[in-house]
């Protein structure tokens, strides 16, 4: 479904990545709080891929090891370890989505002009 959906298409977009050329990081991202420009973008795609393969695993233990017919939930559902995992790792993702938004914004408004330009492939 969705999860693997995006496990593929986030090991795609690491492999493109990889094989792509990066921009030189701009003066003010050289410096202070854009040091952690790189550290930031790693531990994106890590609470993506954790994201993804918890909800994945929840959706295996129900479908297999609880073999529940139709769309009954297990009982113990909410206190699911890779539920719980999923969910926290959500609200991180989303956190830190809305930090990265407001961060490239706040870029673009009062240092680099070109950071936003400068996303894509291969730039």
């Amino acid at each position: 479904g969705i999860g693997t959906a995006v496990i593929v298409l986030m090991f795609i977009r690491l492999v493109i990545r990889y094989f792509t050329t990066h921009p030189e990081p701009s003066a003010s991202q050289r410096e202070g709080i854009g040091k952690l420009r790189t550290p930031v973008h790693r531990l994106l795609y890590l609470v993506i891929f954790v994201t993804a393969i918890a909800g994945w695993l929840t959706g295996y233990q129900i479908a297999h090891l609880y073999e529940q017919p139709g769309n009954i939930l297990p009982a113990d559902f909410p206190s699911m370890t890779t539920r719980v995992i999923h969910v926290w790792m959500a609200l991180v993702l989303f956190l830190l989505v809305v930090l990265h938004i407001a961060a490239a914004i706040k870029e673009h408004a009062t240092g680099d002009k070109s950071v936003l330009s400068r996303m894509g492939f291969g730039k």
